[in-house]
């Protein structure tokens, strides 16, 4: 017969027992199925820039809030869904990593007497080629004589800090616009002896820039800026930027609208060789002084001043030289560098 101690310590141990199992199987589904559906929507709930939150609640309940999402495709759908800016991959090897830097370094092209500097899209993992991108375009800057253009047709975005320190002799120095965040709190961003600082945390890498040769401001120049409707993310960051600089006119069409702030981050999931990269869109942009009336850009384009279309360009070449409305593009922007006003000034 069972003493009753030992009837105790066995009472004990089994229902100790019970409640392990018991939690192991109600925990079962975020461990040992891929939880990082739950992780990327919980990350969007904690600092995600949501464009319908009505929508967002109803994803989260019909999804168990992500529990029911094992597709890395399916799961890009409803993240697209809540910010346009916001996506998440797959990378299932070295290779899917490669192919997703851009390192084409800026260029000179000319047209007539003008001198066109592109600037592509950039990214890369690796700060010394960013560094080289941006002291590549300080150069170009620095070099070109009599006024300038600055190409941003084609160049999609990537890694803001190399264009706007690359192209920073002719942002004027100071805070350049604000990040607001999803609680609608504002951190400043600020260019200072070609750094670039602020924003809000984790946005902005801040280059070690020892090896980059900076040069005198030229605020004192027209400065042309072509945009099209593929001008986007980063690119569109350098041109709120620019646009603090009286002397700068832009021209083309209405950017891409892809004016806010990203974070990224890798999830990975005990049971899988791969892994996801998500890039969640964190903020947005107020600038300092409104373009055509807006202070506020949340995903929206940034208007051009002087229309012209370059939906003929082919998305895939920054030649602008060489395409249906070159003549019209370049037409206005000599009758603009001609006239006599520079802001402040006489020609």
């Amino acid at each position: 017969r069972m003493s009753i101690k030992k009837y105790l310590l066995f009472y004990i141990i089994s229902t100790c027992a019970i409640i392990f199992v018991s939690l192991t199987f109600f925990f079962l589904p975020l461990k040992s199925i891929d939880s990082r559906s739950y992780e990327v929507l919980h990350t969007i709930s904690q600092y995600g820039v949501i464009t319908n939150k009505d929508e967002w609640r109803n994803i989260l309940e019909l999804t168990r809030y992500g529990r029911k999402v094992t597709n890395v495709d399916n799961l890009n759908t409803l993240v697209y869904g809540v910010n346009k800016h916001s996506s998440v991959k797959q990378i299932s090897s070295d290779k899917d990593m490669d192919n997703m830097e851009t390192l084409k370094l800026p260029s000179i092209s000319k047209y007539e007497d003008l001198t066109i500097i592109n600037i592509p899209s950039v990214y890369s993992n690796d700060d010394n080629f960013s560094i080289k991108y941006a002291s590549k375009l300080t150069d170009l800057i620095e070099y070109t004589s009599g006024n300038i253009v600055l190409n941003l047709s084609n160049n999609y975005g990537g890694l803001k800090e190399p264009m706007i320190i690359g192209a920073s002799s002719l942002i004027p120095n100071g805070m350049l616009f604000s990040n607001i965040n999803n609680k609608k709190e504002k951190y400043p961003v600020y260019l200072k002896n070609g750094k670039l600082f602020g924003g809000i945390p984790g946005t902005i890498n801040e280059l070690n820039l020892y090896k980059l040769s900076l040069h005198k401001k030229k605020l004192g120049k027209k400065v042309a800026v072509v945009i099209n409707n593929n001008t986007a993310s980063a690119a569109e960051s350098l041109l709120l930027a620019l646009k603090n600089n009286p002397n700068v006119k832009v021209f083309g069409m209405p950017s891409a609208g892809y004016t806010s702030v990203n974070l990224g981050r890798f999830f990975t999931n005990q049971n899988s060789d791969n892994y996801w990269w998500f890039v969640y869109t964190v903020g947005y942009y107020e600038t300092i002084k409104p373009i055509k009336g807006k202070w506020l850009f949340n995903n929206q384009p940034v208007p051009p001043d002087y229309y012209v279309d370059l939906s003929m360009l082919d998305r895939n070449t920054q030649d602008i030289t060489q395409f249906s409305n070159t003549k019209k593009l370049f037409k206005k922007i000599k009758n603009w560098i001609n006239s006599d006003w520079v802001e402040g000034t006489l020609k």
